[in-house]
C-alpha cells in the first residue's frame, strides 16, 4: 500500500462500493450472534476462533489462509474491507503477507446503521478463487518464541492494549474462548496502555494534531 495512501474509509465510501465485483467485505468477531442479527449486505463472516487460528491458538499457516481467502471469493485483485469487533486483527493478519488491498473503517460497526444503512441477514456465497500468498513479513508477524524471548530485553518492548480489568487478570478475555484456554493476567514486564484511550466518544480513533 502506497505510503500516501489510508487504508481508512468512510462508511460512505463502503456504501459507494458495496456492489464492486472487486470489493469484498468481511466481518471479524468471536462469535456469528452480531451477523446474524443482520451485516452489512453482501460481507462474510470470519470467525477468530474458527477460522484465524487452530483450537490451541496456533496461526493458521499460509496455505490455510489461502484457503480461507479463496473461500471468501478474495483473489489477488480484491480490495478487502474489515469491520466488526474483530476487524485489526483481520487487516494485520493480511498485512503481515504483504496485502496492499485492505481497507478499514474507522468506529463500531453499529456506524453503518447510524448512517441511514440497513443490515443484511443473507450469508453470501462467494465463488471460490485461487490465491498465493507471499510469506508473512517478520516485522509484522513474530511467533510465540521470538516474543518470549523479548521478555525482559532492554531493547524490546511488549505493549498490552487490552482493558484495566483484563491487564489485572480480573477479567479474562476473550468472550467465546474455549474452557481452559490461556490464562488471566499479562505477560510479565508488559507495558499497559488501554486502546480506549486513543478513541474518541464515536469508537473512532483520535487523530494526533
Amino acid at each position: 500500500m502506497s505510503a500516501n495512501v489510508s487504508p481508512v474509509v468512510e462508511v460512505a465510501w463502503v456504501a459507494e462500493h458495496l456492489d464492486d465485483e472487486d470489493v469484498r467485505l468481511v466481518e471479524v468477531d468471536v462469535t456469528r450472534a452480531a451477523y446474524a442479527e443482520g451485516h452489512i449486505p453482501g460481507a462474510v463472516l470470519w470467525n477468530a476462533y474458527v477460522d484465524l487460528r487452530h483450537p490451541d491458538y496456533s496461526p493458521l499457516s499460509t496455505s490455510e489462509l489461502e484457503d480461507l481467502l479463496a473461500r471468501s471469493g478474495v483473489s489477488a485483485e480484491t480490495t478487502v474491507v474489515f469491520y466488526g469487533y474483530g476487524a485489526h486483527l483481520g487487516f494485520w493478519l493480511l498485512r503481515a503477507h504483504d496485502r496492499n488491498r485492505l481497507r478499514l473503517p474507522d468506529g463500531p460497526r453499529e456506524q453503518w446503521l447510524e448512517a441511514g444503512h440497513s443490515w443484511s441477514v443473507e450469508a453470501p456465497e462467494p465463488a471460490p478463487t485461487s490465491y498465493l500468498l507471499p510469506a508473512a513479513d517478520a516485522g509484522l508477524y513474530v511467533s510465540r518464541e521470538t516474543v518470549e524471548a523479548s521478555v525482559g530485553s532492554p531493547d524490546e518492548v511488549i505493549l498490552d492494549v487490552r482493558a484495566q480489568l483484563e491487564y489485572d487478570g480480573d477479567y479474562f478475555w476473550p468472550s467465546g474462548a474455549t474452557a481452559g484456554a490461556g490464562r488471566a493476567g499479562h505477560m510479565p514486564g508488559s507495558v499497559h496502555v488501554p486502546i480506549d484511550r486513543f478513541r474518541n466518544d464515536g469508537g473512532q480513533f483520535s487523530r494526533a494534531g
